[in-house]
């Protein structure tokens, strides 16, 4: 798995020697799928060999986990490849102590 923070902006990439047709896919950790068409979530699109995911707590819930996986396809053969996306959760306890120094 990949730790992120939520308003980190990702950049993915995938690469071949054949003019391949790449199209990549974000589900969370319940298989619903994020919609990559929307471009305040992937700004350059889904359908390219660069993915990029604009970041942010809306869309990239902290303390989630995320697949993403991109597919290739080129002359009728199917490649895929996948990694996980575990988003940080902010911090959520602990102690403060402030003392006046004179």
């Amino acid at each position: 798995s990949l730790y992120i923070n939520a308003d980190s902006k990702i950049v993915m990439t995938a690469a071949s020697e054949q003019p391949v047709n790449y199209q990549w896919h974000l589900t969370d950790g319940d298989d619903v799928p994020t919609d990559l068409s929307d471009a305040a979530v992937a700004p350059v699109g889904y359908k390219s060999a660069k993915l990029i995911l604009q970041g942010s707590p809306e869309i990239l819930i902290p303390g989630s986990r995320y697949t993403v996986r991109v597919a290739g396809t080129y002359l009728g053969y199917d490649g895929t490849a996948s990694m996980s996306l575990k988003i940080n959760a902010p911090p959520s306890s602990g102690t403060l102590r402030a003392c006046v120094v004179l």
